[in-house]
């Protein structure tokens, strides 16, 4: 009796122990349950790390690169409203669902009504705010600074459906002009490296809340981020991008275009002109036939003297040069504007002569005309100085083709890269042609006749009749010159020469 009582004291004893084991197990897998699903509810209400808040007008350029630094260098998920958003009505849910609202604060940010309500819900909803200003944004917040950052009534009856108010627009106004740290820049790349190492800092007065929390990989990744090694130029690479617009924008449309392009072609890509005002030796010295050029067309381009230098150093080596719009409304140029440039030297000089001293100045360091070289030297077009003429006939050679747009500011990402691939194609095409084509004279160092590009390019302004017309570039028209007009693919506005 014994026996049997100790046996079964002994199964008593077990069966509680597998009990207790299972209740454990249950347990802990009600809290593995629990903490997934709070998990899944916290990403669900932060669908973005960083919300990129900008005036496409003043901004959209340096945005849109800076998204593009941040999803080729960290896995963080960025907010850029042509990629992310399809109707206005969601745009205030993807703030509240970002963990940072980096704000790039340009001339016209405080005049947006989009733009300052992005501020004023992130305000009202606690995510941290990052201003970014640019060299335009300066004037922005020496106006604010005076107290003038009230909307107009229409922008304010934009917001009202989402119950921003005016006493809500200055209050998020003041916040961001005189209780936030700034980080100042002159450069996509430079302004990005800044927000990073914010972020991983901590946003100073920040509220510490779970939605600015990043995740551990993700803060990884920010802290090894070098936008730099992005934006390294290949030497002698046989494709260039080339632009030399105003400001940050233009620069940033460049280097845009050429990750793009590496990316499409997956070779090297070199950027000329848009960080110096001296070419960059490697690029003068890499031109030839074989090369292709993209020039990006920005606002202000024509008054690039290292720009124009470079394009007619490109001529003068045959190199194929294909024109890219970034804006809708890029202004082409009229046959009376290529004359006086040939003639005057305007808009890259006062005169003439001052022109041609600009021009030289942008030569690479310790660059040196050989007039003294043989005459079969002096085919390559390399020993005389450029001149207004050449630029003007470089210029025109340029828009004898038909631009192919870029427009990074209001495309998505999807669309820019077909764009870029349509890009590619044509520019690839022209050069088999080209390279096939007997009209160009090799010299033994397989450059293209300068002397003759030189003569070409010296007659091409005087071919444009004084009667041709110009019309506005926002009219959808062409700029019309002697060999007709032509109109660019998607609807770009183009100029032939």
């Amino acid at each position: 009796a014994d026996g049997v009582a100790s046996t079964a004291c002994g199964m008593a004893r077990s069966q509680s122990v597998v009990s207790t084991l299972l209740v454990s197990l249950m347990m802990a897998a009600g809290l593995l349950f629990a903490v997934v699903q709070w998990r899944r509810l916290l990403s669900s209400s932060t669908s973005f790390d960083i919300f990129l808040s900008h005036h496409k007008g003043g901004a959209g350029n340096t945005a849109r690169l800076m998204k593009l630094f941040l999803s080729q260098g960290t896995r963080a998920r960025v907010f850029y409203d042509a990629d992310n958003l399809n109707s206005l009505d969601l745009l205030f849910e993807a703030v509240r669902s970002s963990r940072r609202v980096v704000v790039i604060l340009s001339a016209e940010t405080a005049q947006r009504p989009w733009c300052v309500g992005e501020l004023a819900v992130a305000y009202q909803s606690g995510v941290p705010i990052v201003p970014v200003v640019l060299p335009s944004g300066q004037r922005l917040l020496d106006t604010l600074d005076a107290g003038s950052h009230a909307l107009s009534d229409e922008a304010l009856e934009l917001l009202a459906p989402y119950d921003i108010t005016r006493d809500d627009v200055a209050e998020v106004m003041e916040h961001v002009v005189f209780a936030l740290e700034k980080e100042y820049s002159e450069s996509a790349a430079d302004a990005t490296q800044r927000v990073v190492r914010r972020i991983c800092g901590g946003d100073a007065g920040a509220p510490r809340q779970s939605s600015g929390l990043l995740p551990r990989d993700l803060l990884a990744d920010l802290r090894r981020f070098k936008p730099d090694e992005l934006t390294k130029s290949a030497d002698r690479a046989s494709i260039v991008v080339a632009g030399g617009g105003d400001g940050i924008e233009a620069a940033s449309a460049a280097v845009y275009l050429k990750l793009e392009l590496q990316r499409s072609t997956q070779e090297p890509v070199a950027l000329a002109v848009v960080e110096s005002r001296r070419l960059p030796l490697e690029a003068v010295e890499a031109l030839q036939p074989s090369s292709i050029i993209y020039v990006v067309l920005t606002e202000g381009v024509f008054r690039s003297a290292p720009l124009a230098a470079f394009l007619a150093l490109a001529a003068r080596r045959g190199a194929l040069l294909q024109p890219v719009t970034t804006l809708q409304d890029f202004a082409f140029p009229s046959a009376a504007f290529l004359r006086q440039l040939a003639v005057e030297g305007v808009p890259l000089g006062a005169t003439r002569g001052v022109a041609e001293e600009a021009l030289d100045a942008c030569m690479p360091e310790g660059w040196t005309w050989s007039g003294a070289a043989a005459a079969q030297e002096r085919a390559s077009g390399d020993e005389e100085p450029l001149s207004t003429e050449e630029v003007s006939g470089a210029w025109q050679c340029l828009f004898r083709q038909i631009a192919m747009p870029c427009n990074l500011n209001s495309s998505s990402e999807d669309a820019i890269r077909e764009q870029v691939a349509a890009l590619v194609a044509r520019a690839s095409s022209r050069l088999r042609r080209q390279l096939s084509d007997n009209r160009h004279t090799l010299d033994p160092a397989g450059h293209s006749s300068g002397l003759a590009l030189r003569r070409k390019a010296s007659t091409l302004w005087t071919r444009v009749p004084s009667s041709g017309s110009t019309t506005a570039a926002s009219s959808g028209t062409t700029t019309r010159y002697a060999r007709g007009d032509a109109r660019g693919a998607s609807g770009a506005t183009t100029a032939s020469g």
